[in-house]
């Protein structure tokens, strides 16, 4: 069981802000060294849709994930949090994390520290990415050194 945010929040014009999962649709594509997965949900009392997008190439072990929400339905549908990604992960005693933050003329200096217990967000409140907040992060068991 995971006792969290959920990873989407909705607040409906009924005040309701439960997404109950239904699956729609599930498909694996194949472009040559890429692979793609959907998943397709709708919301069993709102018309509300949500697609999930995994895309993996055969040369790399990188993750591309997106997700689209959208509102089928007339009424207003007010999208509170969809995070770009979220892990539970299997117990581990050393879990590290590493990503890279900076500044003008010191631009992204690698940080490690032990992962904590709990939700880590990494954000740009600037509104985009840049050198003081680059979308990049790694986990590891806490004994990489490269």
């Amino acid at each position: 069981t995971r006792y969290g945010p959920p990873s989407l929040q909705l607040r409906y014009a009924d005040g309701s802000r439960g997404f109950e999962w239904l699956p729609t649709e599930h498909r694996v594509t194949q472009d040559g060294p890429t692979t793609e997965l959907v998943l397709g949900f709708r919301d069993r009392l709102h018309p509300v849709h949500v697609v999930l997008h995994y895309r993996v190439h055969a040369d790399t072990d990188v993750i591309e994930r997106w997700t689209v929400v959208r509102n089928a339905g007339d009424g207003p549908v007010e999208l509170l949090r969809a995070d770009s990604g979220a892990w539970t992960l299997p117990p581990l005693a050393d879990y590290r994390l590493s990503h890279v933050t900076g500044q003008w003329s010191a631009e992204t200096q690698l940080r490690r520290e032990p992962a904590p217990y709990g939700e880590t967000v990494l954000t740009s409140r600037r509104g985009i990415t840049s050198h003081h907040a680059n979308p990049w992060a790694m986990l590891d068991d806490g004994k990489a050194d490269e």
